[in-house]
């Protein structure tokens, strides 16, 4: 502590050194901030993975993102076609399956469009991103080692070749990264189209425009089965 106390009465400009007041505001000031571990509070407050609130709003202001977005999801149901007018949904519009199963068809009114505002750890997941867009030169490498620092294995970039790339993200950011990539905070090189973001949890070892149940066929020809998922064109983001 004395040393602290030491380099602020350093500090003080000439007419005050030395001077007994002056230098016992120092102390003053020294023992309340650091005693009371008001310092500590203050970058803790503003610390992203601590911060809650109005501490994260502000460092959303600082960064240039905010909590706000416009968000059009389909109700809870059962879909099969897609159309802007209502209609009667009839046998043939089932789709085609052995069995037939109820459900309806989408029209303007199967939306819930509104204003949203993400919540903390929503918001905390643009923010990271967005600082890693601010900070880094953008260059592939630097993006990659920021993505770790912040992310872990929760997100990752690959080239597409071509000047494209491509992000990678678990399911549980789904959301988040929807409303990234709306927002422009994905950090990408200057001139580099970003294709898409796709939702992967576990290895890819197929592709399919349709859903289906992963096989023992679809993992892969290995010594070692190897568990895996097939990518879906619901889990692209484009």
């Amino acid at each position: 502590m004395e040393d602290i106390k030491s380099h602020y009465k350093d500090l003080l400009i000439y007419q005050y050194k030395g001077q007994p007041k002056a230098e016992a505001m120092v102390d003053l000031i020294a023992d309340i901030y650091y005693n009371d571990n008001i310092l500590q509070d203050i970058q803790d407050a503003f610390f992203i993975d601590t911060a809650i609130g109005q501490q994260l709003d502000y460092i959303g202001r600082v960064v240039g993102v905010d909590r706000n977005y416009f968000g059009a999801e389909l109700k809870q149901g059962v879909y099969f076609a897609f159309s802007l007018e209502p209609q009667d949904q009839t046998t043939s519009e089932k789709s085609f399956q052995l069995d037939i199963t109820d459900g309806t068809i989408v029209n303007d009114t199967s939306f819930a469009s509104d204003s949203n505002i993400l919540n903390d750890d929503e918001f905390r997941f643009l923010i990271k991103l967005k600082i890693i867009y601010n900070n880094t030169d953008c260059s592939m490498g630097a993006i990659d080692d920021a993505l770790y620092q912040y992310f872990g294995n929760e997100v990752q970039m690959t080239s597409g070749g071509g000047m494209t790339m491509q992000y990678w993200i678990t399911s549980q950011n789904n959301k988040n990264a929807n409303i990234a990539k709306r927002k422009g905070v994905f950090p990408k090189p200057a001139g580099v189209h970003l294709n898409f973001v796709i939702t992967q949890d576990l290895p890819l070892l197929a592709f399919t425009l349709e859903p289906q149940d992963a096989t023992e066929y679809c993992k892969g020809f290995q010594l070692q089965p190897v568990d895996g998922n097939i990518l879906l064109n619901t889990q692209i983001i484009s």
